[in-house]
């Protein structure tokens, strides 16, 4: 389940997709006020379903973002057997009338596997505060590359998606240029059982993705330029080539970007978080984070921390 609140509205979204083969549902439910206890109008949108059985996707992973023009929601495709990954999907869900409880509410989809092959676990900017973003930012989407995955450059990937509910023809998805950041190391073991932790099962440490959230804020007269994106992943700091769960040790990679404007984005700052690192055997593991900033411009990075001595 996805539980965001939309503070531009006072409103709450609680999402969970549905897994019978065909048709797979995204399920949102909008609350009627801002009591997250109160009243919700639901929706169930039916996953794009092409005309032969055999090409329908399942849509996995789910995670959403709030902005002023849509919901937005991003996905990882697979076959209806699991066993193929088929790309990244992009959805714009028609926030008005979702927030009015209006039946006809629609959404527009995008299959970013024909735009960009290696796109997945891409995550929608999801916005923080009660200052929206100017008129005309578009909602940007972003992933991380590396050049272990044969990526040119360590960098973020951004996507700008456009839709147009009256004419959802001429919606537009659109890679933008990638923005380059510091060196990192993407090598991970194999498997999903990674991650140490004391007197437990090792853990898979989803480094192959951005964690969520993507948060934007507004931050007005704070900062110029006033925009700011905050995310983070999880790298390896173990300082060799992980093979094992042994010799892999990860740190939190975090990034900052701005821009003014509706201009693209930046970078601003960057770092990567673990206070012990180069101890792949017994060293601590920060990963599967979260960031955010408030409305000063401070941020806050939490993250779950095991290891062969501490549970997760």
């Amino acid at each position: 389940p996805i539980v965001l609140y939309d503070p531009l509205a006072d409103r709450w979204l609680i999402s969970q997709f549905e897994v019978d083969p065909t048709p797979n549902l995204q399920c949102i439910a909008i609350s009627q006020t801002g009591d997250p206890t109160g009243a919700y109008y639901a929706y169930s949108f039916v996953a794009p379903v092409p005309p032969v059985v055999s090409e329908h996707k399942f849509q996995d992973y789910p995670h959403y973002g709030v902005w002023p023009d849509a919901y937005y929601l991003t996905t990882n495709q697979f076959n209806i057997a699991g066993t193929a990954f088929l790309g990244g999907g992009a959805y714009a869900f028609d926030r008005a009338k979702m927030l009015a409880g209006d039946p006809t509410a629609s959404y527009i989809y995008v299959d970013v596997f024909p735009i960009d092959p290696n796109a997945g676990g891409m995550l929608p900017t999801d916005v923080d505060g009660y200052v929206p973003p100017p008129v005309g930012l578009p909602q940007l989407m972003m992933e991380w590359r590396a050049d272990e995955f044969g990526d040119p450059n360590d960098a973020l990937r951004l996507y700008e998606f456009v839709p147009n509910f009256a004419s959802p023809g001429s919606s537009t998805f659109t890679v933008r240029p990638d923005i380059l950041v510091a060196p990192f190391d993407a090598r991970q073991p194999a498997g999903r059982a990674k991650v140490e932790q004391l007197g437990g099962e090792n853990l898979d440490s989803i480094a192959d993705r951005l964690m969520f959230r993507l948060a934007y804020r507004n931050l007005g007269t704070v900062s110029t330029p006033a925009n700011s994106w905050v995310g983070n992943f999880s790298v390896n700091v173990s300082g060799v080539n992980p093979t094992t769960a042994g010799t892999y040790q990860t740190g939190i990679r975090w990034f900052e970007l701005h821009s003014g404007g509706t201009s693209l984005p930046t970078l601003f700052d960057q770092g990567t978080h673990n206070l012990t690192p180069g101890d792949g055997a017994a060293g601590l593991n920060n990963w599967m984070g979260a960031i955010a900033q408030d409305n000063q411009g401070s941020l806050a990075l939490g993250f779950s921390q095991p290891s062969t001595t501490q549970r997760a």
